[in-house]
């Protein structure tokens, strides 16, 4: 078990099947919709903790709306911390969490902050305006 994370992209009106399904009483199955992962990560719990204090608050296996604005602000701490490792505490601190991962500022934690970089410039690169982006995360 562990943090499992995502960021997906959705036609607006799969967002709003999901949505209903979300506030409904989850007696209709899943509403079957067509979403395209973006960006995938496991006990990334620093991404986590940037998505609950900048985005709002993660409901396990939930989807939450992302603005582009949250992903450029993401991308910029990340290459803060990338080229600053001493601002990693302060700008991408890890989170505990149970089945979170470690929390320490290692080898581990900077090897992604580099790999998330790659990635989450690449989101932006193809941003869709008429999609819906958002942060899911299942622990």
């Amino acid at each position: 078990m562990g943090l499992d994370q995502a960021v997906r992209r959705l036609s607006p009106e799969s967002f709003a099947l999901i949505q209903k399904w979300e506030a409904g009483d989850h007696e209709d199955p899943y509403p079957e919709v067509e979403e395209e992962q973006m960006w995938t990560g496991r006990k990334e719990n620093h991404i986590q903790c940037y998505i609950e204090g900048e985005v709002g608050e993660v409901e396990n296996c939930a989807y939450l709306p992302l603005q582009r604005e949250h992903i450029e602000r993401l991308v910029e701490r990340l290459r803060q911390v990338k080229y600053d490792h001493d601002l990693a505490g302060s700008l991408l601190p890890t989170q505990a969490g149970f089945f979170f991962g470690g929390t320490d500022y290692d080898e581990w934690y900077f090897n992604d902050v580099d790999e998330e970089l790659m990635e989450f410039q690449k989101i932006l690169e193809s941003w869709d305006d008429s999609s819906v982006y958002v942060y899911w995360a299942w622990w």
